[in-house]
């Protein structure tokens, strides 16, 4: 009886049918959230408007962790009023290119994602250990046609817009989808990380980062000769390189 509820909700898409390519493996820095409310006709699971909550950050390959939660008010529908909660353990996004087979379907979007896990909290539906997945769309102007599909059976993102494209635009919130791929890294003398392994980060404490804008922390200047025992003091031992007055004139030695 369970399975026949949740067939009866789902709501299949005429995009379905369309030869669309699957999204790619999820990366680290892949990244997609969003929280907010859905319009009443979100796929015939709620009449109220439910609330929704997600965050999944791609690890390796399709896997993903996270975290989602779907409420729905309380009414007069006796399927209403619930909440569920899972946590996530894939992500797959598209990228706008990827979604050209749509046409204008989704030409308002930047990025889909696929987004998947096992539910752990129990609504009249889907039990507790059932897996499900959603998909998702970031528009491309800030927080305006950011979408929602219908809640799927199985934890698959590796599959197409199976009869759940982002077809319902989400009343309030946003969602944002961020390809770890399109992410350009911060230059190695600005990105807070000791690259060199000199135990000096960025410029201007990594001799050498000449910039902020320079890619590379290495290879250090070479430091100018010891030519006595007065060069070493005051502190001038850090100019040659050296870590304190002792050692700076042992190298005279």
């Amino acid at each position: 009886m369970r399975a026949v509820k949740l067939v009866s909700i789902v709501v299949f898409s005429l995009l379905a049918f369309l030869a669309v390519p699957s999204p790619v493996a999820a990366d680290i820095g892949d990244h997609a959230s969003g929280s907010g409310t859905l319009p009443t006709n979100w796929g015939g699971h709620c009449d109220q408007g439910a609330f929704f909550e997600f965050t999944a950050t791609g690890a390796t390959g399709n896997d993903a962790v996270g975290t989602f939660t779907f409420t729905c008010p309380p009414s007069d529908n006796p399927l209403a009023g619930w909440t569920m909660t899972g946590t996530i353990s894939c992500l797959r996004i598209w990228d706008e290119s990827e979604l050209l087979p749509y046409g204008d379907a989704y030409g308002e979007l930047s990025e889909v994602a696929a987004v998947g896990g096992t539910v752990t909290t129990s609504v009249n539906f889907i039990a507790p250990g059932d897996q499900l997945h959603f998909i998702v769309g970031d528009g491309v102007a800030t927080d305006v046609n950011d979408r929602m599909g219908v809640l799927l059976t199985s934890a698959d993102c590796g599959a197409a817009f199976d009869g759940g494209g982002p077809d319902y635009v989400i009343e309030s919130g946003a969602i944002t989808v961020i390809d770890g791929g399109d992410v350009v890294p911060a230059p190695e003398c600005s990105d807070a990380t000791d690259n060199d392994g000199d135990f000096l980060v960025d410029y201007p404490a990594d001799p050498g980062c000449d910039s902020v804008t320079d890619t590379t922390e290495s290879p250090n200047p070479t430091p100018p000769a010891v030519l006595s025992k007065d060069d070493c003091k005051k502190g001038g031992y850090a100019t040659y390189g050296f870590k304190n007055q002792g050692t700076c004139i042992a190298s005279l030695n």
